[in-house]
């Protein structure tokens, strides 16, 4: 049985996949092309499983927009498995998300304290008899 009858397509030359594609079939590597003797795959989210759609990523925006869900949703999206491979690449990115908030919390929770301290020590050298 060769290669297109298994369908992946039939592949030429003498690469470590085989060479290029001839653009037959549906394989794991189509879309791809040779360069410097390995094989490079071209991002495709039609042939790969692995890439969100326009679609995902417009829902996903969506939901942060609904309050109370934009709290609760990073936290599931970050620290849960994904149900299918291509929502690794969102996993990954509101792990980020939440970096950069705790991050900025962080720094709000510094700049409210220096400010707080500053006002209590202003307060506490204005001289407020007023009678």
């Amino acid at each position: 049985m060769d290669n297109d009858q298994q369908g992946y397509g039939s592949y030429q030359g003498d690469g470590p996949f085989g060479g290029h594609q001839n653009g037959q079939g549906s394989g794991p590597f189509q879309g791809g092309y040779q360069e410097n003797g390995y094989y490079r795959r071209d991002p495709d989210p039609k042939h790969d499983p692995h890439y969100m759609t326009m679609k995902d990523w417009l829902i996903t925006w969506l939901l942060m927009l609904i309050p109370f869900a934009n709290i609760v949703l990073p936290f599931v999206w970050a620290f849960g498995t994904p149900s299918e491979p291509k929502f690794q690449s969102r996993k990954t990115l509101f792990q980020a998300y939440l970096v950069i908030v705790l991050i900025i919390v962080v720094i709000s929770i510094i700049i409210g304290v220096a400010s707080g301290v500053t006002l209590l020590n202003y307060i506490g050298r204005t001289n407020t008899n007023f009678y």
